[in-house]
């Protein structure tokens, strides 16, 4: 697998692709009514918010491909923080999504490491994320991962407010 930054020539491409996966990853829930996920997308994943990210200095996509297909992404901030993070000059994960047909081949892993080495690369001290309170699939992996759970946050998934874990892995030295 290789991980690239994504570059404005891959807008379309990463709008489609994210929302592909964030159907994959959502649509089963039963606690999510699928009309809150569709609303969620159509703004978060439009080729307009994607490109207007993608040329903002604190964000960075990193796309991940395989055969020079694109099989997992994630979006990363620098410009994010919460008042439960021992980090000073934390990086937040904002999505991280594989393909559905590659999940469990520790892949996952892989791309979490890349975001982490861009954490290190920034001169962050720690990652953070909010995760849904019942994703217990991503949970656990974060927590295999080395994250811990260090606060909480509401996820607004297009006015269906939802309750997240903030979850930290520290990679530097804070002192706060």
């Amino acid at each position: 697998m290789e991980i690239s930054i994504a570059t404005s020539e891959q807008t379309e491409q990463l709008a489609l692709f994210g929302s592909e996966t964030f159907w994959q990853a959502y649509r089963s829930e039963s606690k999510l009514e699928a009309k809150y996920i569709r609303a969620y997308m159509a703004k978060a994943f439009s080729v307009q918010q994607i490109k207007s990210e993608i040329e903002d200095e604190h964000i960075e996509f990193l796309l991940a491909t395989q055969d020079s297909k694109l099989i997992g992404y994630s979006k990363l901030s620098f410009a994010n923080n919460h008042e439960s993070l021992q980090g000073k000059k934390p990086m937040e994960l904002c999505r991280i999504y594989l393909a559905k047909s590659y999940w469990g081949k520790g892949l996952g892993k892989d791309l979490l490491d890349g975001c982490v080495d861009r954490a290190i690369a920034r001169s962050c001290d720690s990652v953070w994320l909010g995760v849904w309170k019942q994703n217990d699939r991503a949970i656990g992996f974060y927590k295999k991962h080395g994250f811990e759970i260090v606060g909480e946050v509401e996820f607004d998934l297009a006015s269906s407010i939802q309750s997240d874990h903030v979850m930290e892995l520290v990679v530097g030295n804070p002192s706060k």
